[in-house]
């Protein structure tokens, strides 16, 4: 009996000592949450007074900046030029309150490279310029900012943490947006709500407005971005020695040399981040998958290649960059896979790396048929196997992405005047055209070359101008 009284007083005990436990936890969530309200409404105030200052910024008189023709790639004018390139840090997304207002948002759907998605705006979002003047289009950029516009970006940043989208994927998908929510007429509306969105999730971009300044509404805005790779055959404008180029998805903009663009020097508050072209890991896309059968001189190594749709669909989109850009982009798991299956019998080969990457060589030569572009455009691993005739550049691209993920193999790419090759380290005994860099000696290995074989330099190359390409560590 005694036992029985002592077990149910510690029970009682107990009870009070959860039970108490439970309020204190209460009070502390309680004032917690009062905390991070307090702090919401700070960081609205604080935004609503960064768009206060924007908007009366934008009402003073735009200055007129001339139009600079389009860049083709770099000439190699020295004996040996490096170019090195950076992934940039994965930047955190900026910080807006998560709290729901009572707003009846609009879901719109997109099918994004064949994934569905749903972003969610506030129909106050959707806005109607009257004319292209300074203080019509600060009325617009006012419009937007009172309406709840944040519910828009963290459906955007939430769309980017789910596929891991890059910064040209984030541009893409607002332009995708706006296509929805605006006719095929409304270029204006299109622009200030992309410019509008992309500076609040932190990126410099700014509005310029193209035409006479003395008949401004037969001009049209244009998005004026900042890229951390150059763009080739783009036009662009220098604002404080900085340059901005014509957004690359506008459609129906006839722009030359020294023509004028009005724009204006200041930057958004929030707007500090160039959009970085580099793909550090592909986006997570749901996707058809294309198949090629690849019919080589080698039976043992025929087999078909596996290539992502919705992955060469978006690298479609791209505008003409940096090599670098193309050499970092890592294959989709399904074309290394594929790759994979195809190259075993010479992964376990008992050849020395050498005599591997001879026979990758003739392999990947009479696997895709070599003919020089008409129109310049480089292409992503993903996209060269499903290509009837691959260039040079196109061709090193693919086959430095195979000898690193497939056989391990240290790359770099060589870029001569008018030609593009891969340079494989091998040992420092290998002869053959050669340049060292960070004190390997990595040999040329041309995937253009009828000779497959590593060292074999096309005798109209000039071996004294060249770029040394590296992966990015």
């Amino acid at each position: 009996m005694r036992l029985r009284f002592l077990l149910f007083s510690m029970f009682i005990f107990c009870l009070t000592e959860v039970y108490g436990q439970i309020n204190i936890f209460a009070s502390m969530d309680s004032t917690f949450n009062a905390y991070v309200d307090r702090l919401d409404d700070e960081l609205i105030d604080y935004t609503k007074k960064m768009d206060e200052d924007f908007y009366k910024y934008l009402e003073q008189e735009w200055t007129a900046f001339s139009v600079l023709e389009g860049t083709k790639r770099t000439k190699q004018s020295s004996d040996l030029r490096i170019t090195n390139a950076s992934f940039m840090p994965d930047k955190d997304d900026l910080s807006y309150p998560t709290k729901s207002q009572n707003i009846p948002y609009n879901t719109i759907s997109l099918n994004f490279f064949e994934n569905r998605l749903s972003v969610r705006i506030d129909p106050l979002i959707i806005i109607k310029l009257k004319s292209l003047s300074e203080t019509e289009v600060a009325r617009g950029w006012k419009s937007l900012s009172e309406s709840d516009f944040v519910r828009t970006i963290l459906d955007i940043q939430s769309i980017r943490k789910q596929f891991n989208l890059n910064d040209w994927a984030i541009y893409y998908l607002i332009n995708d947006l706006s296509n929805k929510l605006f006719s095929e007429n409304e270029e204006n509306n299109k622009a200030l709500f992309n410019c509008f969105i992309l500076t609040h999730i932190g990126y410099d971009i700014k509005l310029g407005r193209t035409g006479r300044n003395t008949d401004i509404d037969k001009g049209r805005l244009v998005l004026l971005m900042p890229f951390t790779s150059e763009i080739f055959n783009q036009n662009r404008i220098d604002i404080q020695n900085k340059i901005y180029y014509i957004e690359p998805l506008a459609k129906q903009i006839t722009l030359k040399k020294d023509d004028k663009i009005y724009s204006y020097q200041k930057n958004f508050s929030l707007a500090n981040s160039d959009i970085n072209l580099h793909v550090k890991r592909n986006p997570s896309l749901v996707s058809t998958i294309i198949q090629r059968k690849i019919n080589s001189p080698y039976i043992e190594m025929n087999s078909h290649i596996r290539c992502t749709k919705a992955l060469v669909d978006f690298y479609n989109t791209y505008p003409n960059t940096e090599l670098s850009v193309y050499l970092n982009t890592p294959l989709s798991l399904e074309l290394k896979k594929s790759l994979d299956i195809a190259l075993q019998p010479l992964k376990i080969s008992p050849q020395n790396n050498t005599e591997k990457v001879n026979k990758l060589l003739k392999w990947f030569y009479h696997s895709f048929s070599y003919k020089e572009d008409i129109i310049e455009k480089t292409l992503f691993a993903e996209q060269t196997p499903l290509e009837r005739y691959t260039d040079c550049e196109d061709r090193a691209i693919f086959f430095a992405r195979i000898a690193k993920e497939i056989l391990n193999l240290d790359v770099v790419l060589f870029e001569f005047d008018k030609h593009v090759a891969t340079g494989i380290y091998l040992d420092n005994k290998q002869t053959g055209y050669n340049k060292i860099f960070k004190g390997k000696k990595y040999m040329i290995c041309d995937p253009s070359s009828k000779e497959c074989k590593a060292g074999y330099i096309m005798e109209q190359l000039d071996k004294n101008k060249v770029s040394v390409i590296p992966f990015i560590q």
